[in-house]
């Protein structure tokens, strides 16, 4: 049995992991052993990024209509709250060029920070009623956002000033990972990838099968994408052509994340994540109590 808070705990951790509304976190040095640690909400937390030594979590809207509330902490113990610019359903965020950006699905505002805790909202292209703002990546000097429900994309380099791009097909693209130069953009209930190099122009591919594809990441010159409540995922060197894998069970798997030369899946509603260096091989790893764990971020050394 492993405690939920033990003494031996190391600050500076380089893994932490999120529930999604529990009052914990879990932090490792290795993505193998994990402990526990208490988280000072229980709002939605739908994120976390890494950048200049902090952690950056962000909640969706809170009950009440009160504005979102982001999490910051240096080591994944001690964690500050900050504020972001509206009460909205924030999903996403990522670090770059010295700033935290973070998207909600329910708005055409991003948010941006300089610490994580004091943010400044910014007007991004205009979407549909119907379509979401899902997924934002930095890589290559920008970022690039995703629209779920949507042919929308767009980039910026500092938040401030965004291009739309046209993704290949109105689909619910939620995720984007990058490696090799391209992004590549994934949506569940079908077998449709997307591929850029600049996050403006788009081509699309195919996956080995129509799956509930949730989330991809790229590694060890591998981009792995899982599947959600099912046993499938799909590894590629070049985003174009993919090779079917298995992954150990058919359950509900949390966003892939790698880090530290590892990939790592959470499975939410569990006490297991799930490691793999080749996104084909998984070994499951016990976190530190049975939570709804999401997602996991690490730091870049």
């Amino acid at each position: 049995m492993i405690s939920r808070f033990p003494v031996e705990i190391k600050s500076g951790s380089k893994f932490v992991a999120l529930t999604s509304n529990d009052t914990v976190c879990a932090i490792s040095n290795d993505g193998i052993q994990w402990y526990g640690r208490q988280f000072p909400s229980t709002d939605s937390r739908r994120a976390i990024a890494y950048g200049k030594g902090t952690y950056v979590a962000i909640c969706g809207r809170v009950l009440g209509g009160s504005n979102s509330i982001s999490l910051v902490s240096n080591d994944g113990v001690t964690w500050r709250q900050g504020l972001l610019p509206s009460s909205l359903n924030w999903v996403s965020l990522d670090y770059g060029n010295g700033k935290f950006i973070a998207i909600a699905e329910d708005s055409s505002i991003c948010a941006i920070s300089d610490d994580g805790i004091n943010w400044v909202g910014k007007d991004m292209p205009p979407i549909p009623s119907t379509a979401d703002w899902y997924d934002i990546k930095y890589a290559n000097g920008k970022f690039c956002a995703i629209c779920s429900n949507s042919t929308i994309s767009a980039v910026s380099e500092d938040g401030a000033y965004w291009y739309t791009g046209i993704l290949p097909v109105s689909a619910r693209w939620i995720c984007a990972g990058h490696g090799n130069n391209i992004y590549v953009a994934v949506a569940p209930n079908t077998s449709i990838i997307a591929t850029s190099i600049d996050g403006i122009s788009w081509v699309q591919g195919s996956l080995p099968i129509s799956s509930t594809w949730n989330s991809v990441d790229f590694g060890n010159g591998i981009f792995c994408a899982i599947t959600s409540n099912n046993n499938v995922c799909a590894v590629s060197t070049d985003g174009n052509t993919w090779t079917q894998g298995i992954l150990p069970s058919s359950s509900n798997w949390g966003r892939i994340h790698f880090g530290h030369g590892k990939f790592l899946v959470p499975m939410y509603g569990s006490s297991v994540v799930i490691v793999s260096d080749n996104g084909l091989n998984w070994e499951a790893r016990s976190m530190p109590y049975s939570s709804t764990w999401t997602a996991i971020a690490s730091t870049k050394e």
